[in-house]
């Protein structure tokens, strides 16, 4: 944010005339000033523990929280998103569509999640509406991985999915998906919670671009 603090800002309003007290009032002016300087700061974990901070002031904090959509580090435009996907304000609703058009699948690459002790769980999905899925039990070469990892392979799990803005659901035998989540920003990556016969939890795949997969 800028740390330009006499430009006219969302909360300016509350600090004379007739409006009601509210937390920014109550709190006073430097709280504000803090709370935007945590939220400009370089370290990634005070803009993440600074979202939280916002919503003790209300309509006020929501600013904060929607420029934060804009983070360039995950962890906090999720975050971000997280506190505000429930809220009814329009101004947030705007925001969140804004946000939720850069939310989509990408198709030149693999999905993958690991899991120590070194299970790879691998995506792949088409436009057609076809996902993949495997299960590597060591680390594999992703590269030869994509050369083989596709709709002409035998012995892999085969589905379609369902895109509705940037939820995701997986379905195979029945109109009850069994696994369904949300695609990240600019589709980078995936967090998913399956509830399969050979496994349920949640998972997160990040993406991993491959020069001409085919």
């Amino acid at each position: 944010m800028s740390n330009d603090l006499n430009s006219p800002r969302a909360y300016d309003a509350v600090l004379g005339g007739n409006n009601p007290p509210t937390a920014a009032v109550l709190g006073g002016i430097e709280e504000i000033k803090q709370l935007e300087y945590k939220l400009s700061s370089q370290h990634v974990e005070s803009r993440a523990s600074a979202l939280s901070e916002a919503l003790n002031y209300g309509q006020e904090g929501l600013p904060f929280l929607i420029q934060a959509l804009n983070d360039p580090e995950e962890v906090v435009y999720q975050l971000a998103y997280d506190l505000l996907k429930d809220r009814k304000e329009t101004i947030v609703k705007v925001a969140l569509s804004e946000y939720i058009q850069d939310c989509y699948l990408r198709y030149d690459g693999l999905y993958c999640n690991y899991k120590l002790p070194g299970d790879y769980e691998f995506l792949r999905f088409y436009e057609d509406g076809t996902i993949l899925s495997i299960t590597l039990y060591r680390k594999p070469d992703i590269e030869h991985v994509a050369t083989w990892f596709n709709k002409g392979h035998r012995f892999i799990g085969k589905g379609i999915y369902k895109v509705e803005r940037n939820a995701i659901g997986f379905y195979k035998y029945s109109n009850k998906p069994y696994c369904s989540g949300e695609i990240g920003k600019y589709g980078n990556t995936i967090s998913l919670v399956w509830n399969y016969a050979y496994f349920q939890g949640a998972l997160k795949y990040d993406f991993i671009h491959i020069l001409n997969i085919r």
